[in-house]
């Protein structure tokens, strides 16, 4: 419903059962009708698909988030074995696999 004009087909509509004097004012009511729930519609379509967007972003960033904290404490850990390690066997080698 992009609301051209809209009101031009009513007029033509109301003209082509005879005018308002014969009943074509009950067109009027079905364009009005029309015309406000269509637009009503369309809105409610816009904003579910704009808050559904919101949503997938602001859960994208709290995995990012999550994602980000677990590899912070996976590494704050690593090196503190690794230090920890390396401090009490200093002449060894070490292998510390990737996970």
């Amino acid at each position: 419903m992009t609301g051209e004009d809209w009101n031009q087909v009513m007029y033509t509509a109301i003209n082509s059962k005879g005018g308002r004097e014969a009943g074509g004012m009950v067109y009027s009511l079905y364009f009005v009708m029309l015309t406000l729930c269509g637009d009503y519609t369309l809105l409610n379509v816009f904003l579910a698909i704009a808050c559904d967007s919101l949503d997938q972003a602001a859960a994208l960033t709290e995995a990012e988030e999550a994602e980000k904290e677990v590899v912070n404490t996976h590494t704050h850990t690593h090196k503190r074995y690794i230090h920890i390690y390396t401090n009490k066997h200093a002449q060894k080698t070490i292998f510390i696999p990737n996970t």
